[in-house]
């Protein structure tokens, strides 16, 4: 399961008034280009993060006898504190062998 930014907000105080306000300014075409790349590298940067945080459980016998015959949704309802990432982490394995 990735993670995606799906909507950003852009704040500016102004000099005379501290307090955060949205710009709802167009921003410019290169400028829209730069921005974009930038959210794509923090979802790249974040996708790795949880990656690593995670584990498939390919060498757990017990689940993945599980694995093989219960459905996914079924799979997660009985281990209950596994997460749909490390599901599907171990999918993942599993077809690279």
């Amino acid at each position: 399961m990735e993670r995606r930014i799906v909507s950003t907000t852009i704040l500016v105080e102004w000099s005379d008034n501290p307090k955060p306000v949205v710009l709802n300014n167009d921003m410019p075409n290169g400028l829209a280009n730069d921005f974009d790349d930038w959210l794509t590298e923090i979802e790249e940067e974040e996708q790795a993060r949880l990656m690593a945080s995670y584990k498939s459980f390919i060498d757990d016998k017990e689940k993945m006898r599980d694995f093989y015959i219960l459905s996914k949704q079924e799979f997660l309802q009985s281990y209950s504190y596994l997460t749909e990432l490390e599901y599907d982490l171990t999918v993942q394995e599993q077809d690279n062998e």
